[in-house]
Formats: C-alpha cells, structure tokens, sequence
C-alpha cells in the first residue's frame, strides 16, 4: 500500500469546520442569554403599578391569647420558689388559684429571691382564694409558706400543691 495523495478527493472535503457537539449555527444560547439576563437597575417609581403611599393602612384586629397552666408543687424540704409565668408585655389579666383543699398558705412575687426564708417581700395566699392581678406584666413566682414558722423551708411537710394559672395576654 502506498500513501500516495489524490487531487481528485479535495472535492470532498467539507468546508465548514468539523462537528463536534451540536449545531455550531444554533442561535439558541445568545436568545436565552438576552431573556434570562438579570436587570441591573431597579424600575423607576413610575413604571411601578401601585405607588407606596396608595396601598391601605388598615392594622388587623388584636387577638387575645389566653394561657392556661396547672401545676403540682411537692412539698419539699429546700425546695426552690417556682416560676409559674414569665414576665409577659402584653398580659392584660391573670388569675392564681390555689386547687388544694387543706387550707395550706403560699407566697408569690415577681422575684424569687424574695420567697426565701421568711419571705418578708412577698404576698401570702391560702388555697381558697383566687388571685387576682389585672394589668399585671411582669414574672410570678411561687413558693409554699409555713405560717407557724414563717418560713418556706417545708420541713417535715408532706404531698404537694395544686394550682392553676389563667393569664389573658394580646
């Protein structure tokens, strides 16, 4: 075999250049690129359909959220005061009702170290009463009260407490 060169086989040679993926003349990449392009400036105000100031200044209704909790406190000896609600801006009402039936005592106020020892800085409830805190916002701690001893240190006491808090916030 020899390698000799045709002139006769130049005619059928291609004249464009050789394929090697997809169509060359295909416009379809730039056509995307000018739709997809990302705008770089914003629209002038009065392109815009709405200005700001048309839309409507209309609040909806405030809702009123009521939070009911129940709790049991054992009867411990060093036990620490209880957290029963954090401080919460928008309480409008709260209501503490002692559930036991034995006519046991608690303090509660708006911070725990006020319910240790004798509890001086605190307010002294029994079971039978409802408590009740309109316009209150802040924290409510709780703690059982000896009121022979005038301690919350619950030594020797035995079973446990049983509240529940109604709180209505916004």
């Amino acid at each position: 075999m020899t390698n000799e060169f045709n002139n006769d086989d130049l005619s059928a040679v291609e004249t464009a250049p050789p394929k090697l993926a997809g169509d060359w003349l295909d416009d379809d990449g730039t056509v995307m690129d000018d739709l997809l392009r990302n705008q770089s400036d914003p629209p002038t105000p009065a392109d815009l359909p709405v200005s700001v100031g048309d839309l409507p200044t209309v609040k909806p209704p405030v809702v009123n959220r009521l939070v009911c909790r129940n709790y049991s406190i054992p009867k411990v000896a060093g036990a620490p005061p209880v957290m029963l609600l954090a401080s919460d801006p928008n309480r409008t009402s709260l209501v503490l009702k002692g559930l036991s039936s034995s006519g046991d005592l608690f303090v509660i106020s708006s911070d725990a170290n006020d319910l240790t020892g004798a509890a001086v800085n605190a307010f002294v409830c029994d079971d039978f009463s409802n408590v009740v805190l309109d316009s209150y916002t802040g924290a409510l701690w709780i703690a059982p009260y000896d009121i022979d001893n005038h301690t919350t240190d619950m030594t020797g006491a035995t079973g446990s407490w049983n509240f529940t808090v109604l709180a209505v916030t916004k």
